[in-house]
Parts: structure tokens; sequence; C-alpha cells
């Protein structure tokens, strides 16, 4: 800690600043180089601080620029088109520590500060998330103060400075990038903006993908997924019953006996499918990157506002590529168990593999076919579904991720022999049955449940909420819905200490990425049109507080605390005067009061006497004395000799 009387060399606090800067600059990009490359940064990070700190340059610079030199060369040759980013910020991060070896000068140390404003701008190639935000602010704000003191330093190497000097100075820098952040704010809401953000056009290898859905689904291969607890996908929506969170993604209608795959359909058009009818769900979803092009929605959806898209009968959504970055789509869903479809390929959702279709291994389609015969309702589709579900979810098979049963034949020893598996054994048991049976079916691969946001009012879908389940063809009716797997497999979310951070810490990250990561020519435009109707409300001569009661107080609060964080600004600008500066603008002023006006070129006793009182000249004098033992002893003005002093100005 700085103390207050205790002298600080410039070169020192440059040092740190720099030190620090540097820091920063590299641990925005550490967690997306490689880790044998951070651990390497790390050590020689630390030892060139110790080289600073007891000044022994052994490294001669000209050994130093051929190392520079070599490295670049290496990471031309490793760059390509598809990967250039992170050689680029290997070289920079390189280049920095070559830096912080040299024995340094007023242009080393702007070249430091330049190659750390570099790294970070390659962090936002990479990720622009809110970690991206604290080391922008800590970087703006350390850059700053250290340029300020690198001023000094480049007019005197040697100069000290009272440990109080160094407080105000470092205070009164950290003024700069509050001042300027309102005018930043300005810019990035007006500037104009694009439909396609321009960093996804550098950002071809940051974002890469995490693990997800395919087109095809093995028998037991989720279980992995289901263990993974990160983020899949955000959706902003309003809070709806538990057991209608069902997030639709990809429909599986072949089976080979071990996985699912869906078949080729060709796009349709919406509008012409039957109406679901239901509760309508506007949703804005933002879904991470993932190793598929398939897009999520609520249960069933109807439309999707995103370009370049496919939409399909089967009311799937997918893109043409593989999703290697954050999407954000608006959606519109019903919530109903049946959709509605008039006419359907019975071939293809009736299809069964060789072995259980009577032409493969009889023994495993005899037993797998006996079970299905039992359980089905002659002539009632609808009561061999129920039949099927009950067997299924209240019978004695469990719910389990471990030791699930990868054999030759899953089905049969999920059915007959282990009695336990995860969602995929008891949709797949469920849909061969029904095809057995001669009713359509299929698989939905997609999301079950989620934890609500309520401060951010969103949900919060993670990996592990990964589902499968059935949906069975009745005819004149659609599509039905159909869970079997037990309803004791959705984890509760836990009501812990943890868990509510977590979910705080994910509202502001939802945030940034709705108003800031998101923020387009779309957003602008709704933004103008949001400003120009308050513009017209206030031009109206009245207000309909009944129906604007949360508009009023929202604008209210907002008023308030603009002009709160204005005080506050103004406050911090002013200087604040010393003891000695407000005694003497009290003098002043009385003076000023009996006509006299000391000009800029007066000394005080110059001033004093020219004033023609002998008696108020006698009197001021005695207070320019007084005031001028503590002035030019360079004595701070305590509260006594303030308010002797104050006694003095009263008496003239």
């Amino acid at each position: 800690m700085v103390r207050n009387n205790q002298p600080v060399m410039v070169e020192d606090v440059v040092k740190v600043l720099s030190y620090a800067i540097g820091a920063i600059g590299f641990l925005s990009v550490a967690r997306h180089v490689a880790p044998l490359f951070a651990m390497g940064f790390s050590c020689l990070y630390i030892i060139a601080a110790v080289i600073d700190y007891r000044r022994i340059h052994f490294v001669p610079r000209w050994a130093l620029t051929a190392a520079a030199i070599s490295f670049i060369v290496f990471t031309f040759k490793r760059m390509g088109a598809e990967n250039f980013v992170l050689p680029s910020i290997e070289a920079l991060s390189f280049l920095l520590i070559i830096k912080l070896f040299e024995e340094k000068g007023f242009r080393d140390y702007m070249q430091i500060y330049m190659l750390s404003v570099f790294l970070l701008a390659g962090a936002a190639l990479l990720s622009i998330d809110m970690v991206f935000l604290v080391y922008l602010v800590l970087l703006t704000a350390l850059c700053s103060t250290a340029l300020i003191f690198l001023t000094y330093y480049s007019q005197d190497r040697e100069l000290a400075l009272q440990g109080g000097v160094v407080l105000g100075i470092t205070s009164k820098s950290l003024l700069i990038p509050m001042v300027a952040a309102p005018m930043a704010v300005l810019l990035f809401i007006m500037l104009p903006r694009t439909s396609y953000p321009m960093f996804y056009f550098f950002n071809i290898g940051g974002n890469s993908a995490t693990a997800g859905f395919t087109d095809r689904v093995r028998l037991g291969a989720v279980s992995g997924i289901q263990e993974d607890t990160a983020i899949s996908f955000r959706a902003g929506m309003e809070k709806i019953d538990e057991g209608q969170l069902y997030w639709r993604g990809i429909v599986l209608d072949v089976f080979d006996g071990t996985s699912w795959k869906s078949s080729l359909k060709a796009p349709a058009d919406f509008s012409s499918l039957p109406w679901v009818a239901g509760k309508r769900i506007e949703q804005t979803i933002y879904l991470e990157p993932y190793e598929n092009r398939y897009l999520f929605v609520l249960d069933k959806p109807r439309n999707i506002s995103l370009q370049r898209i496919q939409r399909r009968r089967d009311l799937t959504f997918s893109q043409s590529n593989n999703i290697t970055r954050r999407v954000k789509y608006s959606a519109s869903s019903v919530i109903s168990e049946i959709s509605p479809e008039r006419s359907i390929e019975r071939d293809l959702y009736l299809q069964l593999p060789p072995e259980l279709s009577g032409r493969g291994a009889v023994k495993t389609a005899r037993k797998i076919e006996n079970l299905a015969r039992r359980l089905a309702v002659k002539n009632d589709a609808g009561a061999t579904v129920s039949s099927m579900l009950s067997f299924l979810r209240k019978g004695n098979y469990r719910y389990t991720l471990s030791n699930l049963p990868l054999t030759r034949h899953p089905l049969e020893d999920f059915l007959f022999k282990y009695h336990r598996g995860n969602c995929e054994y008891f949709a797949s048991a469920m849909a061969v049955m029904l095809r057995i049976d001669g009713i359509p079916s299929r698989l939905v691969g997609g999301y079950r449940g989620g934890y609500y946001n309520d401060m951010g009012k969103y949900y919060l879908v993670p990996q592990k909420n990964a589902h499968v389940w059935v949906e069975a063809y009745i005819d004149n009716k659609g599509w039905l819905r159909v869970d079997p797997t037990p309803a004791d497999n959705t984890e509760v979310a836990g009501k812990d200490l943890f868990f509510a951070a977590r979910l705080l810490f994910d509202t502001f990250s939802y945030y940034w990425n709705a108003s800031v990561i998101n923020y387009d020519f779309e957003s602008q435009l709704s933004l103008l049109t949001s400003v120009r109707s308050g513009i017209k409300q206030l031009g109206k001569p009245h207000f309909n507080f009944a129906h604007g009661k949360e508009s009023f107080i929202r604008y209210l609060m907002f008023s308030f605390l603009s002009a709160g964080g204005l005080y506050t600004v103004c406050v911090l600008m002013r200087k604040r005067k010393s003891a000695s500066e407000r005694i003497l603008g009290l003098f002043f002023r009385k003076a000023g009061k009996l006509g006299y006006i000391k000009m800029k070129s007066e000394g005080l006793e110059e001033f004093v006497m020219k004033i023609s009182d002998s008696v108020l000249r006698e009197k001021a004098y005695l207070f320019v004395k007084e005031f001028e033992r503590y002035y030019f002893r360079d004595e701070e003005i305590n509260a006594e000799a303030s308010r002797r002093l104050k006694h003095l100005i009263k008496t003239i």
C-alpha cells in the first residue's frame, strides 16, 4: 500500500502498470490458445518480471529480435484459410513476452500497450462474451492511467512523486474512461449496423462447436450428452407448465435394430399444413454452437424468423451447414399433444429392420412381437398407445444412464433381461412395438424441461436435458406426442446458493448476448421506432395512466437514474479545492464586496497594500501574514487554523 508521504519512483509505477496491462491482454485470449503455450507464456512472464525487478537484463536485444522473427516465420507457415486467428494471437503473445524481456524505454512501453490491445481485439474475434467486457474495462482503465505516468516518465526517468500524488493521479486518470464511456455507448447505438456481424467473417477458428445431436442416434450413445452440464440454448419466453417443455429438434424415422436416423425429406410449405389448436408461445432463442444443423423450438413450431433455413413437414427446421457459432432466432409455437396431418407415408413410419419384420432372427422378432400383440387393443390405436405407455412407465423398468444394454439385440435385452435404460431405450421400444401393431410411429429428438430464470424471464436448457420421445399417428387425428420414459428422470433444479449465483451470472450473460452481441440493424430500427413513438407521446396533451402505468414508472426510474448518474459524473469531474484555496476564495469574495479586486499579476501582499482604507488594509494584512505562515511552509491547514483564518476574514 502506498503511503501519502512515501516517495515513489515514476519508473516503478510504469513497470507495474505495464506488466498488469500485459497480463490482462494475454488473459483475454488464454482460454483459446493451447494449454502448453499458455503455461510457457506464464513461465516466461514470471521470469521477465523477476529480471525487471532485479534490473538484470542478461539477454541481448539482437537475440530477442532473432527469436521474434523466427516465431513470426513459424506462425506464417502454420496459417491457413481456415486457421489464421489463433496463430496470429500466439504470435502477438510471443512478441509481448519479447518486449517484456527487453530493457525498456518510452517506445517499448508503448509497444507493450499496443500489443495488449491487439490481443484483446483478437479475443473479440473469438468470443465477445461477458468475460471480454471485464477485460475491456480493466485494460481501458490501466492503459489510460499508464499513459499519464508514462508522460512523466518521458520527461524525467528519475522522477519521484509522493504517494499521495501517485494516488491522486491514478484516481483522476480513471475519469478518462468514465467520461468516454457514454460517448462510446452512444456511438455503439447509432453507428450503422449490418444484419451479418462483421466479426463472424474473421471468426473462422473461434467458437468451436460442442457435442450435440446427429442425424443418427445409436441406443445408449446419448448418455454422454445427458451427463454434460454445458448450456445448449436459452429461450426468452413466459413461464409455462413443466410438463409442456418439449423442445423439438430432429425427427428420426428409420430404425436398423440398434440406431435411428432421419430420412431425407424435402422442404415443405408450412402454410399447407393443418392448423394446430392450442396455446401460442413466442420465443427468442439463443442457440449455442454444436455439431449439427438442427434448430430447437418449443413443442409444435409454426414458424422461425431466420434466413436461409429449411422447413419440413415433420415440423423441424435446419440450416444448410452445422451451427458453429451462436445463433439467435425468434419462433412461434403451439402447445398441443396432437399435430394434425391428413396423410402420411405409412410405409416409412411402419418400417422395421429385418430381424423384427420376420425376415431375420425369428427368436428376437417373436419375443418382441408377442409382447406388442399382447399390449395391443383391437381396432383402437389410442387404447393401444395408452396400454404400451402404462406398461413401460409403470412396469418394472427403471431409468438409468449407467450399465446400458449395449448388445447385438439391445431392445430385446432391455425389454426382457435388463429392464433398465435411458430415454432412447424406452422410446425405441414403444415405437417399434407400435409399428409391429400397424400404428405408424417415429422418434423426436430434442430437449426436455429447463431451468426458468425469473430475473431474465428465460429458460436455460443444458445439454444434459437431451431427450427423445415418441409420436404415434392416430387416424383422423394426427401425430400424438407420447413420452414413455419414467417421469423421475428429469433432474429438479437445486435451490442452493451456488445454483442461485449461477443463475444470476447467467442473467448478465443472457442480456449481454441479447443487447450487445446480437445488436443489429433490425434492433436499431426497433429502437428508432420506440424513440419516435416516445417523442410523439410527449407531444400529446394527455397520458393514459391506466394503460401505461408500468411504462410511466419505468421512464420515471430511468429519468432519476440518468439524472443521478449525470450528477455523479459532474461531481467526479469537478476539481475538489484544497482548504487553502477555499479560504483564499472567501478572502477575495470579501474584498470584492468592499470594492477591491485582485489582478492575476498581483501578489497577496501587493494586493493588500493597494487598499486605501488604513483600517481595512491592516486587518487584511494580518490575514495575509497568517495565511502565508501556513502556505509557504507547505503545511496543511487544519480545522483550528481554518477557523482562525475565517475569523480574521470576518473582521475585515
